[in-house]
């Protein structure tokens, strides 16, 4: 029996073995089935808070988790850029491997460091009215030997 249903008998219960006006007991039987439904509902009721209580701490336990979990990735995205970049810089080479890894320099991602000053030909307007850089084309132009003032191109290491 559902919570709801089961405060509706305890009303009902209590309505006819008690006159609500004066509190005079009307039927002794009534009274008593009052109180063990009383009773019963009090004990689900507690039951269901316990189980609510449980399961908040368990949130909790979770979120805490979460959070740590988090951290322990963002450490180590932070290291692994850390040591491709050490890496990158420590080898002159194009490429290296074995039968485990392959090392490959790859010629680089282009990074907008102020996006302000990208010249207008290599931004255009989205349906969004936002204005967008074409990162490829400012790639192209830079390695083409044209100088884009705002950009550059930061080398990546390719490891698989």
């Amino acid at each position: 029996m559902r919570l709801y249903d089961q405060a509706r008998e305890v009303e009902e219960a209590l309505s006819k073995a008690i006159d609500l006006e004066t509190g005079e007991v009307l039927c002794e039987d009534g009274f008593l089935l009052f109180e063990y439904l009383e009773g019963e509902l009090e004990g689900k009721v507690l039951s269901t808070a316990k189980y609510i209580k449980e399961e908040k701490l368990r949130l909790k336990a979770l979120k805490e988790e979460k959070q740590r979990i988090d951290k322990m990735v963002k450490t180590l995205t932070n290291r692994l850029e850390w040591m491709e970049q050490y890496l990158l810089a420590c080898w002159a080479g194009d490429k290296l491997g074995d039968e485990q890894v392959q090392i490959k320099r790859n010629i680089g991602q282009t990074v907008i460091t102020t996006p302000e000053a990208i010249p207008e030909k290599f931004k255009s307007i989205e349906v969004k009215e936002e204005i967008k850089t074409d990162k490829k084309a400012i790639k192209a132009a830079i390695l083409s030997g044209e100088n884009v003032t705002g950009a550059i191109i930061k080398p990546t290491l390719g490891i698989k």
